[in-house]
């Protein structure tokens, strides 16, 4: 009886990892500039990998990364999820990843004076073929958000 739970156990191990895929996460560089007259940029919500895979919802926790900014430009270092999808080379990820969603969602925030936690958002949809995707010499994606003007 203890052999044949033994070989059970020796089974299901073995067949975890045979069938198991593998997960990664990959670096990634966020960046864009913005220019809106009479708006002090705070902080701006770019979207997350977890949204970009239709996990989340751009609006709920998760759905986007804070990109905190107190100039006309932003750049962030950041990470995808955990997902097998970034076990791929980078060049694959943009093409089969990255590419692949249609609108890139983004909130630029401006904090209201005299009134605390309060904000002005304004909302962009942001078309990939306007986007730039780039990798650096260390292998990190880059993703360029268009210049936004108003």
């Amino acid at each position: 009886m203890l052999k044949k739970s033994l070989f059970s156990f020796a089974l299901i191990l073995l067949s975890k990892s045979l069938f198991s895929q593998a997960d990664c996460v990959k670096p990634l560089i966020y960046s864009g500039k913005i220019n809106i007259r009479n708006f002090d940029i705070e902080q701006v919500h770019i979207p997350s990998t977890l949204f970009l895979n239709n996990i989340v919802k751009f609006n709920k926790p998760g759905g986007f990364k804070v990109i905190k900014t107190d100039s006309n430009s932003f750049s962030k270092e950041l990470s995808t999820n955990l997902s097998s999808v970034f076990c791929e080379s980078s060049e694959e990820i943009i093409e089969n990843f990255f590419k692949k969603k249609k609108i890139y969602p983004i909130k630029i925030f401006k904090k209201k004076k005299n009134h605390f936690g309060k904000y002005k958002v304004l909302k962009f949809k942001i078309p990939v073929e306007k986007m730039t995707f780039k990798i650096t010499e260390e292998d990190i994606i880059e993703i360029i958000f268009p210049d936004i003007e108003m």
